[in-house]
């Protein structure tokens, strides 16, 4: 979630068109707005990391160790989410009116990563994939034996 929430921040500031500090989220330089093509790529690659790990998770581990990786990442995605809607207030765009929508730092990054409709997917995919299971798991092939003795 803090690596989408800080590509999140850095797509909307490139729309926006300013530069931001890399740590502190604070407006470094205005550039004009632009199309942000390589946080667009990594986001999309680090959702398609998270949902393979959590597919996988389904595949190769036992059941019992596949609903528990997925149940507890599903869990801490949607606490982090509530979190970001319920204890970060929403504040005005303009600061001069109050707080920057950039800043915030780590927590910046969890606020925004948070509102992120990729988040909220991934964390419905976690769950979704367990009652997928049988879909998407491999029965053993069972070896036919002769009932004659050798």
């Amino acid at each position: 979630m803090l690596v989408l929430g800080y590509l999140s921040m850095r797509i909307s500031a490139a729309q926006d068109g300013v530069a931001l500090h890399p740590i502190s989220n604070d407006i470094d330089s205005v550039v004009g707005p632009h199309i942000p093509l390589l946080p667009l790529a990594i986001t999309a690659v680090v959702g398609c990391v998270a949902i393979c790990a959590l597919m996988l998770s389904v595949i190769r581990l036992t059941p019992g160790s596949a609903a528990a990786a997925n149940i507890a990442f599903a869990l801490v995605t949607f606490a982090l989410a509530v979190a970001s809607y319920t204890v970060w207030e929403f504040g005005p765009a303009i600061p001069e009116l109050g707080e920057a929508p950039y800043s915030g730092g780590l927590f910046g990054w969890l606020r925004i990563g948070g509102r992120d409709s990729l988040t909220m997917t991934t964390a419905l995919i976690a769950i979704t994939s367990l009652a997928l299971r049988p879909l998407i798991t491999r029965r053993p092939a069972q070896v036919a034996h002769s009932a004659t003795p050798d």
